[in-house]
């Protein structure tokens, strides 16, 4: 086990619970290479442990002091990519309609042409007519929390409930000493 394993855990439980746990198809977020200085050791770790449940990480992109680390679960994620009406959105940004490593590394091209892509919400599970209506600036926006939401605020507001609970519930139980590994099969053996 490498030797930042469970701070890198702690982050993981912070940022990507939801995900983790099965109820968000990814996550993204960004760790400092000081706070992990073998983040690709853990990046290993993880994977290896993680290949059974179906989760990967990949980095996104890198620089002199950060990781922006992205965590999904695969069949979720081609569930996505699959449908047409997202592919009528990623079109015009030339994604290649080929396999998921493939998308991924023109994810990461894209992210190095713009800071923030918007198209990534699709890559991150948000429902698709927020992810449009936010690219095309359409509308005006009701309600700020895990993404910007145009429509359905009520259930949305009830997601954002069930992922924040479902973070505190993660960090709970990882600060009381129980395996993000642990919990995983938990959570899938619940459902």
């Amino acid at each position: 086990m490498p030797e930042s394993a469970l701070t890198f855990q702690e982050k993981l439980a912070l940022y990507s619970a939801p995900t983790l746990i099965g109820m968000k198809t990814a996550s993204l977020f960004r760790i400092q290479k000081k706070d992990i200085p073998d983040y690709e050791e853990c990046l290993h770790y993880f994977n290896q442990q993680f290949k059974k449940y179906g989760i990967q990480i990949c980095i996104l992109q890198e620089n002199k002091s950060s990781v922006l680390l992205y965590i999904y679960e695969s069949a979720s994620l081609v569930h996505i990519l699959s449908n047409p009406l997202v592919w009528d959105i990623l079109k015009p940004f030339h994604y290649p309609n080929q396999d998921l490593t493939k998308v991924l590394e023109h994810l990461r091209k894209r992210l190095l042409e713009d800071e923030f892509p918007h198209e990534i919400g699709l890559f991150l599970g948000y429902p698709l007519y927020d992810v449009i209506h936010f690219m095309n600036k359409s509308c005006k926006c009701k309600l700020i929390g895990h993404w910007k939401v145009y429509c359905n605020v009520k259930n949305t507001q009830k997601t954002f409930y069930k992922y924040n609970c479902c973070t505190k519930m993660v960090q709970k139980r990882i600060s009381n000493g129980e395996s993000i590994f642990r919990l995983i099969e938990r959570s899938m053996t619940a459902s």
